[in-house]
């Protein structure tokens, strides 16, 4: 996620380490990584939000194939006008102050993390953002992001 190998160098260090035949871990690999789903309800969110007139970002800690598979086979394009992906940078999101987040800010032609809004699951990734000035959704569980992004996009 840190951009130093891409995804065909950990298999082929996994087939090192196993035995298993290479082709065999990139097929499995390309499967599992074409089966993940996305969370409806943040497509849904983006989308009310977008429609809205909302400039939305993804900003995620992600590997490589994210932007070769899930970005144009889940149209995650069409559903962010940006979208940073940690691989791209060489770095998490935590690193340098959330660098990330301030690339993902310029990008969407902002100044401010005044009335930005920032869902993440991970406490010390909400924790920079507070701290830059924007405004946070810590995601807990599906039923609870439903119900509260039901109520930001009503």
């Amino acid at each position: 996620m840190r951009g130093e190998l891409n995804w065909h160098d950990i298999n082929r260090i996994i087939s090192d380490a196993t035995a298993i035949s290479p082709v065999l871990l990139d097929e499995l690999f390309l499967a599992s990584v074409r089966s993940m789903k996305v969370n409806p309800a943040l497509i849904q969110i983006a989308e009310a939000l977008k429609q809205k007139g909302f400039a939305i970002a993804l900003v995620t800690s992600n590997m490589d194939i994210f932007n070769e598979i899930p970005v144009p086979e889940k149209h995650l394009d069409k559903n962010f006008l940006v979208i940073v992906n940690s691989y791209d940078y060489k770095m998490m999101k935590h690193d340098e102050n959330g660098l990330l987040f301030d690339i993902a800010l310029r990008m969407l032609g902002l100044h401010s993390f005044e009335g930005v809004l920032l869902v993440d699951d991970t406490k010390i990734y909400c924790d920079i953002f507070k701290k830059k000035g924007g405004e946070v959704y810590q995601y807990s569980s599906q039923e609870d992001f439903s119900q509260w992004s039901k109520q930001l996009i009503n």
